[in-house]
């Protein structure tokens, strides 16, 4: 299913700038959240049941983490619907991500 003018970033902050509707993000912070047409249909066919996020370190060069949002599959296998790459992980960090993908996509 194709979206006219689908944007696959969903929050993105550089370093050095400050999200203004945000206070508690620090401008040392970087964070990007994307999230691909292919995994939007994944999460319309099987986020349902339940969603689950996973955060890993000592991906990239940067020290940057990287958290996964997922939804189960039929064969109850966690499938990729959203990423988010940031220099901390804290609830701060995470709320804006996760706000954007409940009013989005009303998960």
């Amino acid at each position: 299913m194709q979206r006219d003018s689908y944007n696959p970033v969903l929050i993105y902050k550089s370093l050095g700038s400050s999200l203004s509707n945000n206070p508690l993000i620090k401008k040392q912070d970087f964070i990007l959240g994307i999230m691909t047409e292919a995994q939007l249909e994944f999460l319309e066919l099987n986020g349902k049941n339940k969603i689950m996020m996973d955060s890993t370190h000592g991906t990239n060069q940067y020290g940057y983490l990287l958290t996964t949002i997922m939804v189960s599959d039929d064969n109850h296998e966690g499938l990729p619907i959203a990423v988010f790459y940031s220099n901390r992980v804290s609830s701060d960090v995470l709320e804006p991500f996760l706000k954007k993908l409940k009013i989005d996509f009303l998960i």
